[in-house]
């Protein structure tokens, strides 16, 4: 998702589609959605954390969902240019701006979400294999420690960084080519 709604190919996007004719109303448009990241995420955090609680197991990925729809809608908002021609805000550097800070809202609703979902999947996954391994032979006791070490949710957490990187490159790979091709079209959908 990020790859494509916010990702390597945004600066580009933000000259030829929503028409941000220097560099530096572009440069400005990141500084103004890294602001807005910065202090918008502790408390995207804060609230998954307390409908979490309100609602275990689903509070964060509602709000996870919330800000990937809300995020996805405000990007498709950026095409509306190529569907709606005639209405001439849709092409303005005012809209594609205002599109991408609340986009920059939606974007950090989501980051400390996907972490806090990650950690807990984590947890919840090192308790059971250390209760699994509570149930065996208490010769293999050094054995076990050392697997608890490697299987820690802290450990696992740099395998799954390093997952989601790789997925990321694989989409920017394959992005690039089909951008050249089709130009950022593509990216609507339509």
């Amino acid at each position: 998702w990020m790859s494509i709604v916010g990702g390597r190919f945004m600066a580009p996007f933000l000259r030829h589609e929503a028409h941000f004719t220097n560099d530096t109303l572009i440069g400005l448009t990141f500084s103004v959605g890294m602001g807005i990241l910065t202090v918008v995420a502790p408390w995207g955090g804060s609230i998954a954390d307390y409908y979490e609680v309100q609602y275990p197991g689903k509070g964060r990925t509602q709000i996870l969902q919330a800000g990937v729809c809300l995020g996805s809608l405000v990007f498709l908002c950026h095409g509306m240019q190529h569907l709606l021609p005639s209405l001439p805000l849709l092409a303005t550097t005012s809209w594609h701006f205002t599109l991408r800070i609340i986009f920059a809202i939606a974007f950090a609703m989501t980051m400390p979400v996907l972490d806090g979902i990650t950690l807990a999947h984590l947890e919840e996954t090192h308790a059971s294999t250390t209760r699994h391994g509570q149930n065996e032979n208490d010769d293999d006791h050094d054995k076990n420690d050392k697997d608890d070490q490697e299987n820690s949710s802290t450990a696992s957490y740099g395998k799954e960084r390093l997952h989601g990187a790789i997925w990321w490159a694989l989409t920017n790979l394959m992005l690039g080519p089909c951008l050249d091709r089709w130009g950022f079209q593509v990216l609507y959908g339509f």
